[in-house]
């Protein structure tokens, strides 16, 4: 069997196994995906609270880019966006809740702010996550460049009256401390930081989930070693329904 066939094969097996409670180090249980430090500083979204006390649908718009659009899912219903979908429909019980992908694949934030009225504005989120940088980082656009374009579309979204949520690019095997990959990374979390917007530290809670067993490593990216799984998207789409809707205790 090839490596690539084997890590398929894992892939598929481990995927279903997210739906049940995990069994993680020390052999504690948890339902869901756990990470010690899974966002860069607590959400805090007022207007999804807005929405939520006002009784109207909650809409959220997941922008970005491969990884948002769900390259490497085994089909749409396991992209992380329509996982968080039935995620805050099963937290929010009674409530409307839409999801929306808004990722295209090759995407760098400059193609996002392109077309950020026509996939994001117009649908009146509450939320947008937006998942940035990785294409930037591959194509080599210059971090003021980026920086600039973040700000810009913080700018924009919030003017319009959206909580807003940045998340990092992936964690890629073969990426060493200070390279230029990782400065991208650092950029954005940077930029959260800076504009006062929760970052979810993507790169570090895949690194965390491999370490701790959550999701394997050889189950952490498809056989492109670039993209995620099924295993990973899933586990994603916990994280972010935790900061919009945390489980009940």
């Amino acid at each position: 069997m090839s490596r690539t066939t084997a890590m398929a094969r894992l892939a598929r097996r481990v995927a279903p196994l997210l739906l049940a409670p995990l069994v993680i180090a020390g052999g504690a249980r948890a339902d869901g995906c756990p990470a010690s430090r899974p966002l860069s500083a607590p959400p805090v979204f007022p207007a999804v609270s807005a929405a939520l006390a006002g009784g109207g649908p909650l809409v959220v718009v997941a922008l970005g880019s491969s990884s948002t659009a769900g390259t490497g899912a085994t089909g749409p219903a396991a992209t992380y966006p329509a996982r968080l979908e039935a995620l805050l429909r099963q937290r929010l019980p009674g409530r409307a809740v839409a999801v929306a992908n808004a990722g295209v694949g090759g995407d760098t934030a400059a193609r996002m702010l392109a077309r950020l009225d026509a996939d994001v504005l117009r649908r009146r989120p509450a939320l947008v996550v937006w998942q940035v940088g990785t294409n930037d980082a591959f194509q080599q656009v210059p971090l003021d460049t980026l920086g600039a374009q973040v700000r810009e579309g913080v700018g924009r979204l919030r003017a319009a009256g959206a909580d807003v949520l940045l998340m990092e690019p992936q964690e890629l095997p073969g990426q060493p401390p200070g390279s230029p990959y990782r400065r991208y990374v650092a950029a954005v979390r940077s930029l959260g930081a800076e504009l006062g917007v929760p970052v979810l530290l993507r790169s570090a809670v895949m690194a965390e989930w491999a370490e701790r067993g959550v999701v394997p490593a050889a189950a952490m990216l498809s056989p492109d070693g670039l993209h995620m799984t099924d295993a990973s998207y899933a586990c994603l789409a916990w994280v972010v329904a935790g900061a919009v809707a945390p489980p009940a205790r």
